[in-house]
């Protein structure tokens, strides 16, 4: 009997792969007959995953087309589910947005990770402390090298240095998950891993303070709660009732967006240049307060 397949493509950033995961999950579970191939931005998220017959890296597809496409029994689904009308117009959640697209449906999964014993065993020993983690996430990836700040996502420094110092008073060791050249907290360590054990360290985590990326999906693969910031996105369409989800405090004009469909559909640099005083967005004592509770 010849395999049949089905080819999942998930083009996107090393967060949209993580979620994506719970897009596959329900695909699985609506054709249990067929192999599914990712092929994917960030390969490191796919290891391990059950529901995955084989992932491949873009760019790195030898007899791709050969082994699963030519006449083949195959399904190809590609898509894009922040151009849709419905996450455009916040009707939905991502997951399930993605799941219509795919048309199968959406089963409630949660984003998932699959680490080896190894991998666990070797953030433990990376991590090590006398003290309970405080990880906390002030900026997401960079769009730009000349943008270390992403107003619309970034929790400004000032106030996540408030809540750091008081974490370290109240007994935490914090950690600052960024790159190297994003702005640094003080009296923090930083992990220097690779995004793979990065995103397993989170596990070792006692508390945690996140932004809209990749290391809340990573917490939500892990089911930590979490306490989550937001500033210019809606945790009802790319969140998780998981978390204690913080907005912003902000005017009205605050979230008006010129150059775009929605916030999250901003093509350019209107959103690389804010004209706000971003530095009372957050009220740090409530942060800490929920980070505590």
């Amino acid at each position: 009997m010849n395999d049949r397949f089905i080819i999942f493509e998930c083009a996107h950033d090393l967060k949209q792969n993580i979620l994506a995961t719970a897009v596959v999950s329900s695909i699985k579970k609506a054709h249990p007959d067929r192999k599914i191939i990712v092929v994917t931005s960030t390969p490191e998220v796919w290891l391990h995953n059950p529901n995955v017959y084989r992932f491949y890296g873009i760019g790195r597809m030898s007899y791709f087309y050969d082994d699963f496409v030519n006449n083949k029994d195959v399904v190809i689904m590609r898509h894009n589910p922040m151009v849709t009308d419905d996450f455009m117009c916040k009707r939905k959640h991502l997951i399930e947005i993605w799941c219509d697209l795919c048309r199968v449906p959406y089963d409630g999964s949660l984003p998932k990770l699959f680490f080896t014993w190894r991998e666990h065993e070797a953030v433990t020993n990376l991590t090590a402390s006398d003290k309970p983690l405080f990880f906390i996430q002030t900026n997401a990836p960079m769009m730009s090298p000349n943008v270390p700040h992403f107003w619309a996502t970034d929790i400004p420094l000032s106030i996540a240095q408030k809540v750091v110092d008081a974490m370290n008073e109240k007994g935490y060791a914090s950690v600052h998950v960024r790159t190297d050249n994003q702005p640094a907290l003080l009296n923090v360590n930083t992990l220097a891993f690779d995004p793979r054990l990065l995103l397993c360290a989170i596990n070792r985590s006692s508390k945690r303070l996140l932004i809209d990326s990749y290391m809340m999906q990573a917490a939500t693969a892990f089911k930590l709660p979490s306490v989550v910031a937001w500033i210019a996105h809606d945790p009802k369409i790319v969140g998780y009732e998981m978390h204690k989800n913080i907005s912003a405090h902000t005017e009205k004009d605050f979230q008006d967006f010129i150059d775009g469909y929605t916030e999250s559909f901003v093509i350019g640099d209107a959103q690389l240049s804010c004209l706000y005083d971003l530095r009372g967005i957050f009220d740090p004592e409530k942060l800490i307060k929920e980070l505590l509770e």
